[in-house]
């Protein structure tokens, strides 16, 4: 599927998805008028006569069927990138709670770690 940028003028061949993001949309692509129906129009021809008066015809169609249809208008499915936010940049960049809680896990296990070698070492 092919990306755009947020106005649909320009084609991105090259996006950063660090910077932000791509949204499904659809590109106008024309509009098609209505058809009104169509009768089959046709003649034969005579192709051969028998002397017995038979005839070998050919149906020759001079202006085939059309099917009515309405009137619609011709979407492409895209994407469009839409850049990040100075704002969504900051909170994306920030640690999560998670992040922050293995932290403070990784120091205290530190901390105890480095107490126990204190303790056993002053013994």
């Amino acid at each position: 599927m092919r990306v755009f940028n947020e106005d649909k003028t320009q084609e991105l061949k090259e996006y950063d998805l660090n910077k932000g993001h791509l949204k499904l949309d659809k590109l106008f692509i024309r509009h098609h008028e209505a058809v009104e129906e169509i009768k089959e129009q046709w003649h034969y021809e005579t192709i051969a006569e028998y002397p017995n008066g038979g005839k070998d015809v050919s149906k020759v169609i001079d202006v085939p069927y059309q099917a009515p249809q309405e009137a619609f208008d011709e979407y492409e499915d895209i994407y469009v990138y839409i850049p990040y936010t100075y704002e969504e940049l900051e909170e994306l960049n920030k640690p999560s709670e998670l992040e922050i809680l293995k932290r403070e896990q990784e120091v205290t296990a530190q901390a105890v770690q480095d107490l126990i070698l204190l303790t056993l070492g002053g013994n």
